[in-house]
């Protein structure tokens, strides 16, 4: 399996407005004081995405909150809503992570599942830049 936060889409007046910069782009480039929606997702070997459900759990990391708030976010945490917040600068750049962290069995009593491979692990780059002025 692996993990991919595959899309970042602008919201505008609470609308998803998926900006296509290449699907699998390592950067995304975000405007300061804007709604963003993440969202996490899992291939198979094959490429084939796989459904999620109840009992996986996602965790962003480096969401640093001096430059990021977390809005809203799903109950398993594979997608958020987030807001940029007004920088000083021209640009902010961070280093972002999204993992699959655990499996919750469905079975009653049985063991968590943590998962520590790093092919479940998204590493992204997000720059937060003020806008475009003409």
């Amino acid at each position: 399996m692996q993990a991919q936060s595959l899309s970042l889409d602008h919201l505008e007046g609470g609308e998803a407005c998926h900006e296509d910069e290449g699907e699998l782009s390592d950067t995304h480039i975000l405007i300061e004081e804007h709604f963003y929606q993440i969202k996490m997702s899992l291939f198979d070997k094959e490429g084939h995405k796989i459904t999620l459900t109840d009992n996986l759990r996602f965790k962003s990391l480096s969401l640093d909150s001096q430059w990021i708030e977390i809005v809203k976010t799903n109950k398993i945490g594979s997608e958020l809503v987030i807001k940029t917040k007004k920088i000083a600068t021209d640009t902010v750049v961070l280093n972002t992570q999204h993992l699959l962290t655990e499996v919750i069995p469905v079975a009653q009593g049985g063991e968590k599942y943590v998962w520590s491979a790093s092919r479940l692990t998204q590493e992204k780059e997000l720059i937060i830049t003020k806008p475009v002025q003409i």
